[in-house]
């Protein structure tokens, strides 16, 4: 397998004697503006060379431009290329070209070298469906038709295969993707995707007690928990059992998971639009959809990436009320975001930095809404705690990772080298396990403070603009299959794209990796 993982601070045109296509691996390489390459092992491309590659490819139609994302923050714009092979999509590969006042200023992302793949199956779509349905040993799952579909899938051995990629879910609240090999059967990975008219203002009393202010739709005398494009550019929706709750008299004070859900949504989406001009979850104000009272005896919240909905479920044995913490439904909403964005898979470390980009999004919309306290409805830097019927516990802390244990393997880890190694059949590979580790240096880097383990502090530049960098390189730099470094260099990219490469903001930024131990 040739593989090229580009993470580029600044493009120029380097001589290198090595052609990308004598070479059996091509890894990370950074050309920065004083002409000076950083490497890393396996880099040995010029930056010209893979732009020529990279024009040909376009040529022939084997990367195609998915989107352009507008990056006002930095006077930027992102433009994403999905990769192709003889029409099939490539797995994971994605190339990014970052514009700078219209100029080509650096590349990213997952390149891959293939030739002689053969593209016809030697099983159907059903025969994989069904190897799936077994490996997942799951009664009543149905297949979503129109995400079935043959694809390339390139893997860590050297080899690529030819393979399904097909969704099987069961409502409520479960959703996988499986990748079949189209030869043999065997499953190459699985991973979950368990991410009117007449418009009124409501009341309500949340779970904790506190009031709320709503939009709500009123038809036939009858109060409906929807916004149909009035207060904001979206419909959102909050649906009990699939239907929409309804009221007489538009006071909602019988049922506190659907006012604390509804209301917060509606602060979610602003602080989206306010902070970055996001509109909505997928940047087009697609609709805003929260089940509330789903899963009864489970505790837990979801994002579907298949039906594109939140889903808030309740009660469990553990007596979680999660639509009640802001910090939650804005984490759920976040992976919704990231879904059209970097569209990171949810297994292992790509699954982790999905986590991790949540609880820190879930924070800073805490923050940004509620004063700052140790109480419910109050902003903190642990994550969940609102859930919770009385006030002391939490989920994660992005302040002090190692306080809570949530696996049986230790506490949750606040460096790399506590990084917790698990089967993919655990938590999706630790996705929640690891997750802290990059939640923690957006502490540090935001608050300021020491790691435990490394013992290097970082001077804390402020939430806002922690928020910004972070924000970014999920956004405009990590592709599907991103791991743990390829975050590390997108956050570093991201603050010298919004300060400037010796800016202290950048210098911190890059503090903050050391400190969790890169």
């Amino acid at each position: 397998m040739k593989k090229v993982t580009f993470a580029c601070a600044f493009l120029f045109i380097l001589a290198m004697s090595a052609s990308i296509l004598e070479s059996s691996y091509i890894g990370r390489i950074y050309i920065r503006a004083d002409g000076n390459p950083q490497t890393r092992s396996g880099t040995n491309v010029a930056s010209s060379r893979f732009l020529h590659i990279f024009n040909a490819e376009l040529q022939r139609g084997n990367l195609v431009l998915d989107k352009i994302q507008d990056d006002p923050l930095a006077k930027m714009e992102h433009h994403r290329y999905k990769q192709f092979y003889q029409r099939l999509e490539v797995f994971g590969g994605q190339v990014i070209k970052h514009y700078k006042g219209g100029v080509l200023d650096s590349i990213n992302g997952e390149y891959y070298q293939i030739n002689g793949l053969d593209t016809k199956p030697g099983i159907s779509r059903a025969e994989a469906i069904e190897c799936l349905k077994n490996d997942l040993a799951v009664d009543d799952l149905v297949e979503r038709t129109e995400e079935a579909k043959l694809i390339v899938y390139p893997v860590k051995d050297g080899d690529y295969y030819l393979a399904y990629q097909i969704v099987l879910e069961k409502e409520p609240g479960y959703s996988m993707t499986g990748i079949v090999d189209a030869k043999t059967k065997r499953v190459l990975l699985k991973y979950s995707n368990i991410q009117t008219e007449n418009y009124t203002i409501g009341q309500g009393i949340g779970l904790h007690g506190d009031l709320y202010k709503f939009p709500t739709t009123l038809v036939n005398g009858t109060y409906y928990l929807a916004d149909e494009k009035k207060v904001r550019p979206v419909n959102q929706r909050t649906l009990v059992n699939n239907s929409t709750p309804t009221d007489s008299d538009n006071y909602w004070d019988f049922d506190g998971a659907i006012v604390n859900a509804h209301a917060y949504l509606g602060l979610v989406y602003d602080y989206y639009f306010l902070s970055f001009g996001r509109n909505g979850i997928d940047d087009n104000n697609l609709d805003i959809i929260a089940n509330v009272h789903q899963g009864d005896g489970y505790d837990g919240a979801s994002w579907n990436r298949v039906t594109e909905q939140m889903y808030f479920l309740d009660p469990g044995p553990l007596g979680w009320r999660t639509a009640a913490a802001l910090d939650v439904i804005g984490h759920e909403y976040t992976h919704g975001v990231t879904q059209f964005t970097s569209e990171l898979i949810y297994s292992f470390e790509s699954g982790a930095l999905s986590e991790a980009f949540s609880d820190i999004m879930g924070t800073a919309i805490e923050f940004y809404c509620q004063p700052p306290d140790s109480s419910f409805n109050m902003a903190d830097w642990v994550m969940g705690e609102d859930v919770y019927q009385v006030y002391g516990d939490y989920l994660r802390s992005l302040s002090d990772p190692n306080s809570k244990q949530q696996s049986p393997y230790g506490p949750d880890p606040c460096h790399l080298s506590q990084r917790i190694s698990v089967p993919e059949s655990d938590d999706n590979g630790g996705v929640h396990y690891n997750c802290t580790i990059y939640s923690h240096a957006y502490y540090l880097l935001a608050a300021g403070g020491t790691n435990k383990v490394s013992e290097i502090s970082v001077e804390g530049i402020g939430i806002e603009k922690a928020t910004k960098i972070f924000y970014r390189a999920w956004v405009y730099y990590l592709t599907s299959t991103s791991v743990f470094l390829d975050a590390k260099d997108a956050i570093v990219n991201s603050a010298g794209d919004l300060y400037g490469q010796t800016s202290t903001e950048c210098a911190q930024t890059l503090n903050a990796m050391y400190a969790i131990g890169w």
